[in-house]
């Protein structure tokens, strides 16, 4: 986890088309510190599950004799997709032990920062599992869209353990609370279809429906 990838998410790196913005010298030395002690103790892992019979329906999508209803958004987003890889990434226990330690020491300034740091890290993760599907696929003439999983748009988080089950030693990585959510806190689940004709967006947030999202204010 580099500094500056923090920094462009927080809308404090620019291009040339850009307005210069420069962050405040005591975020610069926070962040510094956090980014530091996140590159020490995260242990980022993921695997990959590929299937070929994905049919994409209109509010839902079905692959591995599994059917799982998405919602419209998604599965127009899926359309064209013949086949998906499916993913899990994890930053590792490491990382959700480093946060509540920070908070038993009443550190949350420093929490704070590493909750955005650690989300920014695992979603480059899944950006560069993507990148290396596009590229896979690529050589057989195909696409790949961007990745997409329970809690996006109206993709129900109940839906989140079937959706583990399709990837075999899951299980290893992360597992799920009552209320669906993964831990080791700071992992990430999904699916990226694979075709001929699908489409790739660089930003999921144009077909987020939630009004108010820190994301969405700095999407790109």
């Amino acid at each position: 986890m580099r500094i500056q990838e923090v920094k462009f998410d927080l809308g404090y790196v620019h291009n040339d088309a850009v307005r210069i913005l420069k962050a405040p010298e005591e975020m610069e030395a926070e962040c510094h510190e956090v980014t530091d002690l996140l590159n020490v103790v995260m242990k980022p892992e993921s695997l990959i599950a590929l299937y070929n019979d994905m049919e994409v329906g209109m509010a839902s999508i079905s692959l591995g004799g599994m059917r799982f209803d998405c919602g419209t958004k998604i599965a127009s987003a899926l359309q064209g997709s013949s086949a998906a890889a499916v993913f899990v990434a994890t930053l590792g226990h490491e990382v959700t032990d480093l946060y509540n330690k920070l908070n038993g020491a009443a550190d949350y300034l420093k929490a704070y920062w590493l909750d955005i740091l650690a989300n920014s890290a695992v979603d480059r993760m899944a950006d560069r599992i993507r990148g290396q599907i596009a590229e896979s696929v690529s050589l057989s003439g195909l696409q790949a869209t961007s990745n997409w999983g329970p809690g996006y748009c109206q993709w129900q988080l109940t839906e989140q353990r079937r959706l583990l089950d399709l990837i075999p030693g899951s299980e290893r990585l992360v597992t799920l609370t009552e209320s669906m959510l993964m831990q080791p806190m700071k992992s990430l689940a999904g699916i990226i279809g694979i075709g001929e004709n699908v489409k790739y967006h660089v930003s999921n947030c144009a077909d987020c429906t939630l009004p108010y999202c820190f994301y969405k204010s700095q999407c790109r």
